[in-house]
């Protein structure tokens, strides 16, 4: 919360990585500098940020086995969400190839064509995102 309202942080702040540990925030305006290190504790992530005055620094801990599987509980998510996406816009698609059928604007074997290539369309994007969930997922568990 800053100037009275949620802002994003890269709106008040710069962000960097000191190192493959360390993440620096520095505000632009310090007078923020405590909401955001309240809102840092809120999120619970686990993080601890320490405030210096003039940045925070975040140290980044290990990772350890079980918070590996909820990181990879919250890529299933994820995954899951882009999944309802695909289907979301399939049905738009279809939809529209309804209402064609409807107004008979198109002749029935076009139509059936676009329908083919939709479900192809839907299908190889389902098992692109199923894809990069397993590599993620292996990238994650691995030590």
């Amino acid at each position: 919360m800053a100037y009275g309202s949620s802002q994003p942080l890269r709106n008040v702040a710069a962000v960097s990585t000191l190192d493959a540990q360390t993440i620096s925030i520095q505000p632009w305006d310090k007078s923020v500098i405590k909401d955001i290190e309240k809102a840092i504790t809120e999120a619970n992530l686990g993080l601890n940020p320490n405030n210096n005055g003039e940045s925070i620094l975040i140290n980044i801990p290990p990772l350890t086995e079980e918070r590996r599987r909820d990181i990879v509980k919250l890529v299933g998510k994820v995954t899951e969400d882009a999944k309802v996406g695909i289907r979301n816009v399939r049905q738009d698609y279809k939809k529209k190839i309804d209402t064609a059928k409807n107004s008979k604007s198109e002749s029935e074997d076009i139509l059936k064509a676009y329908e083919a290539d939709l479900q192809k369309a839907v299908d190889a994007a389902v098992k692109e995102v199923e894809t990069i969930e397993k590599h993620k997922e292996e990238e994650i568990m691995k030590i």
